[in-house]
């Protein structure tokens, strides 16, 4: 009976009938959350790609206007690496 208990507290929709079996996963909350993803995660893409296309695309322009070489491609790399890596923490800490 004590390991049945156990398993209701680690488990969010576990449940005791009246004969003390455990139920896990009866009713409509358990089948809502496991197919719900929250709304962060549609953005995952435009966090990650954005940031390193347009350092990318716009880096060798820039370098190409101003003739500086490589220089705003690396400037723009090295930020655009920080910010998807920020993107991603963010994501962590809010899930």
């Amino acid at each position: 009976m004590l390991a049945k208990i156990t398993k209701i507290m680690t488990h969010k929709f576990s449940k005791i009938n009246p004969e003390g079996d455990l139920i896990i996963g009866k009713g409509s909350k358990e089948t809502k959350s496991k197919k719900s993803v929250p709304a962060e995660y549609f953005n995952l893409g435009t966090y990650l790609l954005v940031p390193l296309l347009l350092a990318v695309f716009l880096g060798p322009y820039l370098d190409k206007k101003f003739q500086t070489g490589n220089l705003f491609t690396l400037i723009l790399l090295v930020f655009g690496t920080m910010s998807v890596f920020y993107n991603l923490y963010r994501l962590y800490k809010k899930g």
